[in-house]
């Protein structure tokens, strides 16, 4: 979920089979969603576009990329989102823009970086990557000259020239076991990353992880966060953390599986488990072995944070909450938004605390 500089939220999701590409926004803090088509239709890519990562441009442009090489963009007012070519193989699970021109799209070994807001568009992908069978799991770009791309090998890599040269800065301490899927930065040197254990350590022995570094990624300590192994209720088992959001150096959120959400406000060292409404959303009665699966959380401060996520129960499947009070409480803004087509919600940008769009 992201937000615009004028409030709107936006939210979408990965599958895109009978709805390719859609967005749903809201202007009203969450309480009713409108459902947008990204992508013109009828062209013979519409089915298989998707719109699995999205991001505003600082200038307000609200770009979308999905499967197959396809990129729609909208500037404000009516929505019109225009095809601009990418590689076409390319599949993309994350994109960052670092100014008004100047942004990074990636997934599976494709780095895709304009410089010109969008209208163009160079490919980068890496093959030492594709070598590997790493797929780039998120970037996180906060400087033109600094760039960061997690991988679901356990690795981060760093480029100063916007993905042409990959250096890692950190190859996880678990012998490469760990999937790394999210990454957060503060000032010019704080870092934090989050994952989970991968299927090759077996399910008794995995956990929830943290990676943190306070020298721009010299070094870096691991914390374990939440419940070891799979025995018990959907409560007591490992958590497989999807997004990492630190609003500042000492408070952060992180969200994912089995209806988690935990808050540190001491730059990671502990966590705590704020996970909004435990009762309906982990093992609800007649589901015992459900939850809501966060796939994304986004803070504009210490304490107004949203996450979105999926359930599949008989209804309500889809779940966007916020606090205002750092999780002591939350608010379900799902809205009407279970009503409208399209697939499993995959992430949110907000341009304020009332304004944003959800992406699927």
């Amino acid at each position: 979920m992201i937000r615009n500089t004028a409030g709107t939220l936006v939210t979408g999701s990965y599958n895109n089979i009978g709805g390719p590409g859609y967005l749903w926004t809201s202007t009203d803090t969450g309480r009713t969603w409108t459902q947008r088509s990204v992508y013109p239709q009828g062209r013979n890519w519409s089915p298989v576009a998707a719109g699995s990562c999205t991001d505003f441009a600082p200038n307000g442009k609200l770009l979308v990329m999905g499967n197959n090489g396809i990129v729609g963009d909208s500037t404000s007012g009516e929505w019109s989102s225009n095809y601009v070519t990418v590689p076409v193989g390319a599949g993309y699970n994350d994109m960052e823009f670092a100014d008004c021109n100047n942004g990074i799209a990636a997934g599976g070994s494709s780095i895709t970086v304009t410089a010109d807001g969008g209208k163009t568009w160079v490919d980068k992908a890496n093959g030492a990557l594709a070598s590997l069978f790493a797929n780039i799991t998120s970037v996180t770009y906060p400087q033109i000259n600094k760039a960061y791309f997690t991988t679901n090998i356990g690795t981060i890599y760093r480029s100063i020239n916007q993905g042409t040269n990959l250096a890692p800065v950190f190859i996880d301490n678990y012998g490469g076991t760990s999937t790394i899927n999210d990454l957060a930065a503060v000032g010019t040197d704080s870092l934090w990353a989050c994952g989970v254990q991968q299927t090759s350590v077996s399910a008794l022995q995995r956990f929830g992880l943290v990676y943190r570094s306070f020298n721009n990624g010299v070094t870096w300590d691991t914390v374990k966060v939440g419940p070891l192994g799979n025995v018990g209720t959907q409560a007591q088992q490992f958590v497989t953390f999807r997004g990492i959001e630190f609003p500042s150096k000492n408070v952060g959120y992180a969200c994912g599986n089995r209806g988690a959400v935990y808050k540190t406000t001491d730059a990671g060292a502990t966590w705590t488990n704020i996970s909004p409404f435990p009762a309906i959303n982990i093992s609800p009665a007649g589901f015992p072995n459900s939850a809501v699966s966060y796939t994304d959380i986004l803070a504009l401060d210490n304490n107004t944070v949203f996450v979105v996520g999926n359930m599949f129960t008989t209804a309500n499947n889809r779940r966007i909450y916020k606090t205002t009070d750092g999780g002591a409480n939350w608010t379900d803004i799902s809205g009407n938004i279970d009503l409208l087509s399209g697939g499993n919600l995959n992430g949110i940008l907000m341009h304020d605390a009332n304004n944003g769009y959800v992406c699927v």
